[in-house]
């Protein structure tokens, strides 16, 4: 089968947006380093100055409204709409190739290709690439294709040695020219996936399917702990989603996500290939099509993807770590150069610079939160030094203080004014029932609502370990996956909610 590079010629992008031209790993390591101690810096300066405070008390303050926003912005908002398969042919003549990357997925594997054949849809092809794996999963693979007859649909594509990376074990599959949907191996598909898959992409084959977790299956006193995880995952995956609606309606660069990430080979090959080099592949290829194209990737509102819900806590902080350190190193690696880029339209630069910059708020909190600890000043009898625990703070560390309780209380209620509209998808209109769907009331909503919004607390702690870990390796990082467990812990998936008018 041909490569990505055969598919649909399409205009490849200037260099200094793809994998050539990203930055250097020592110049990256400047960066993290150099970038968290401004944001310190600023963060410790800006109460001493009476404007720059109001300023920034003044952003703080303004967090849930723009949260209001971004919810209203992203209760519809899909993205451009659908205008035919990337090749311009009929939508059912689309090729549609589920990419699965696996290493070690022996519990899962099998339940995956099952899937695969209940929503075959031809031309459609499955390709399992066996990342050299110990346990048996690409045998185990091969074994399901045959056991549900997708001998001509499917294939194993087997890794001699570790591949080091997602990205590259993507690489070492051909790809017929089509669409490619890129699944984890613990991934579950809802009939009709496929056919839903043809029917979303838009002219450029790009789309982005909302992740949905699945529900353990256990009950009991002990299944409180894993349920109230896999809620809080999904209802992050909800506001991640409005979110990214969100910035679809403005013209943003609304991202990929992995699991479910749908692009044409045609746009692929034109974006330089899958980057082998990169900690999070879904992140850097969005960033390079925003500035290619201009436009981010939609969301159509009836693809969803279900997956396995992390449920230990210790894998759970892991997964944000590399999630966060992928979103860095895109940042340093693409970001920050397209922003000294004359050739990247204004508009384009400002909205990836303003989103990146989120990341460096927990060392500009560090900085105000050295400011509010007190600094030096004059001590009765003229001699200098630091507030004593009965003296009067300076007015600039009380202002730090002030500071840090509106952060933390904009961003609070920001999160949670998000999660309470995210939750809110697929529920029936207002008048027409109590309750939804899934059984919320409104009650059941605002506590999911905190909840949810809690427990994207976790980003403020892993993000300078994030930045911390960039600095000392600033070269392409080792891959570590996810363990998953036997699909019969976890629920059904459920039909797709239909879109909320």
């Amino acid at each position: 089968m041909p490569s990505p590079a055969a598919a649909a010629p399409v205009r490849p992008a200037p260099a200094s947006w793809s994998a050539s031209g990203s930055a250097s790993a020592p110049l990256v390591r400047r960066q993290a380093i150099l970038l968290p101690l401004a944001a310190v810096a600023v963060g410790y300066a800006g109460p001493g100055s009476r404007r720059a405070a109001l300023l920034a008390g003044a952003l703080a303050a303004a967090v849930p409204a723009g949260a209001a926003l971004l919810a209203r912005l992203g209760r519809s908002a899909a993205g451009p709409a659908p205008g035919g398969p990337p090749t311009g042919a009929p939508p059912e003549a689309t090729s549609v190739t589920l990419l699965v990357p696996a290493r070690d997925e022996a519990p899962v594997i099998g339940r995956l290709v099952a899937d695969a054949a209940a929503v075959r849809s031809a031309p459609m092809a499955l390709i399992v690439v066996d990342d050299a794996s110990s346990d048996g999963t690409g045998d185990l693979a091969a074994a399901a294709i045959e056991r549900h007859r997708l001998g001509g649909e499917a294939s194993v594509v087997r890794v001699a040695s570790p591949s080091g990376s997602k990205a590259s074990a993507l690489r070492c599959a051909p790809v017929a020219p089509g669409v490619v949907v890129v699944l984890d191996a613990d991934a579950r598909l809802t009939p009709g996936f496929v056919d839903r898959v043809r029917s979303a992409v838009g002219p450029d084959g790009v789309a982005q399917a909302r992740r949905r977790m699945l529900r353990p299956a256990g009950r009991g006193r002990r299944a409180w702990w894993p349920r109230a995880l896999a809620l809080a995952q999904d209802g992050e995956q909800a506001v991640d989603d409005r979110i990214a609606r969100a910035r679809l309606a403005l013209g943003g660069a609304a991202e990929f996500r992995g699991d479910g990430m749908v692009i044409g080979t045609s746009v692929l090959g034109a974006l330089g290939g899958w980057p082998t080099d990169a900690l999070c592949e879904d992140l850097e290829l969005a960033t390079r099509w925003y500035l290619h194209s201009g436009r981010g990737v939609p969301r159509p509102p009836d693809l969803e993807i279900w997956e396995q819900p992390v449920l230990s806590v210790r894998s759970l902080l892991a997964q944000r770590l590399r999630w966060a350190e992928g979103s860095i190193r895109r940042d340093l690696r693409l970001v920050a150069p397209a922003a000294l880029d004359p050739r990247v339209p204004r508009r384009r630069r400002a909205e990836l610079v303003g989103y990146a910059s989120q990341a460096l708020l927990p060392w500009a909190s560090l900085g105000l939160a050295l400011r509010a600890l007190g600094e030096p000043t004059l001590l009765p009898g003229g001699s200098r030094g630091r507030v004593g625990r009965d003296g009067t703070a300076s007015p600039s560390a009380a202002a730090a203080r002030r500071l840090l309780a509106l952060l933390a209380v904009g961003y609070g209620s920001g999160a949670v004014i998000l999660a309470w509209a995210a939750l809110g998808d697929g529920l029936p209109a207002r008048g027409s029932a109590a309750t939804g769907r899934h059984g919320f009331s409104p009650l059941s909503r605002l506590v999911r609502a905190f909840s949810v919004g809690a427990f994207t607390g976790l980003w403020p702690l892993v993000l300078p370990a994030a930045w911390i870990r960039v600095a000392r390796q600033p070269g392409a990082p080792q891959f570590v996956r996810t363990p998953h467990a036997s699909p019969d812990a976890f629920s059904e998936p459920e039909p797709p909610r239909p879109p909320r008018t």
